[in-house]
């Protein structure tokens, strides 16, 4: 892909590991979902348990051709997508989130926040009506000096117009770089003028920063640090969870997703995964 500067080699071998943990997801949520294990999770933990759960989902691309399908949800599987999360979630702001982080509340519904990394256009073209159609509100991590200089980026314009209905932007850095794999000066730039140039363009502070890639190896305490001191308010990694009461705001978890079948799309939401049981089989098969 355009953004991640690898090795071929590299590359070849992080695909054969994702297929796999792909498959193996798919055969597991088939087996919870089409067993009732999945609605009777649902019932006992909000029912009997009373605990609602807080999540953020990464998107990428919306589109309905074979290009980036592996970060790419078709416009028909994004929409019934969002059909469900409107039907069983609150659907919030990553404000209305940030800022709920830490309080108790007795409100039985699940939350979700809906985040979409790197600024593709296929974002305007395709999801936004989706998501206006739905008034479901979302963020974009934007790359700051990627915006409006690729045909199939967004532009200055798209932002501004979704700015103004509902659509809230962040930073994804200047350039995309891989912020571990880069001298600590370099990444401080990165962080720092990223949100400067977004500010500037689109008039208004810049809260909240994604990191590139975002598993753990590819952000550290020198990286967190130099976020905080970029004055965001939070930080966000792609490393799979919900959000826990005490969440570290400068490494809040996010699930990735992807075009799939609609009941692993549930499966996924449900919060299965990360029950303590299933959570700590995938620690140990490293499947997180």
């Amino acid at each position: 892909m355009y953004f991640y500067n690898r090795t071929d080699m590299a590359k070849q071998v992080e695909e054969v590991k994702y297929k796999r943990l792909w498959l193996i997801g798919v055969v597991l949520s088939a087996i919870l979902y089409f067993s009732g294990i999945i609605r009777f999770y649902i019932y006992y933990r909000k029912k009997v348990a009373k605990r609602s759960r807080t999540i953020i989902l990464t998107y990428h691309r919306v589109r309905n051709d074979n290009i980036d399908s592996h970060i790419s949800v078709s416009t028909k599987n994004f929409e019934s997508q969002m059909v469900y999360l409107k039907e069983n979630f609150n659907v919030i702001s990553l404000d209305t989130l940030i800022d709920n982080i830490g309080t108790k509340t007795d409100i039985l519904m699940d939350n979700v926040a809906i985040t979409f990394d790197d600024g593709y256009k296929d974002n305007f073209l395709n999801a936004y009506p989706i998501l206006r159609k739905h008034q479901l509100p979302a963020s974009i991590f934007l790359i700051s000096s990627l915006l409006g200089e690729k045909e199939e980026m967004l532009n200055v314009d798209d932002v501004k117009f979704m700015k103004s209905d509902g659509i809230y932007f962040g930073s994804h850095t200047r350039t995309h770089k891989t912020l571990t794999e880069i001298d600590i000066n370099t990444a401080t730039e990165e962080i720092h003028s990223s949100k400067i140039e977004l500010e500037r363009l689109l008039n208004e502070k810049i809260d909240f920063f994604a990191y590139p890639r975002g598993k753990r190896s590819h952000f550290n305490e020198d990286i967190k640090a130099q976020v905080k001191k970029s004055d965001y308010k939070a930080a966000f990694t792609t490393e799979n969870g919900e959000i826990e009461h005490e969440a570290d705001l400068f490494e809040l978890k996010r699930i990735g997703i992807r075009n799939c079948p609609f009941f692993v799309f549930k499966t996924r939401v449900s919060g299965i995964f990360e029950s303590r049981l299933f959570y700590a089989a995938r620690k140990v098969l490293k499947l997180t």
